[in-house]
């Protein structure tokens, strides 16, 4: 599971033990433009981003940097390709991972 913009302001306010309200309340928005960035049906805007960050006690970088869930190994299932196809991704897949070393 990836981490989203959203997640990271769920478990910033859960953290913080603030509701919704709490938080929009601090912020000068809606219950429910908090519950829509939570549910990463939308971003805060750039105006709302540092007062985000602000009352969640955190920098505006903070929501956009990778996490350690970003290390972890991707699958991909190609058992739906034919051979050919299956050997080209395996072959691109280790000429990126080569290309990645130097």
């Amino acid at each position: 599971m990836s981490i989203t913009m959203g997640n990271k302001i769920k478990n910033l306010r859960e953290k913080a033990g603030l509701s919704q309200t709490e938080l929009a309340d601090k912020l000068g928005l809606s219950k429910s433009v908090i519950s829509a960035y939570e549910k990463g049906i939308r971003n805060p805007s750039f105006k709302v981003l540092p007062l985000l960050a602000e009352a969640l006690n955190v920098s505006q970088l903070y929501f956009f940097e990778k996490g350690e869930w970003q290390n972890q190994p991707v699958t991909v299932d190609i058992s739906d390709l034919n051979p050919d196809q299956q050997r080209i991704i395996i072959s691109l897949v280790n000429e990126f991972k080569e290309s990645n070393k130097s």
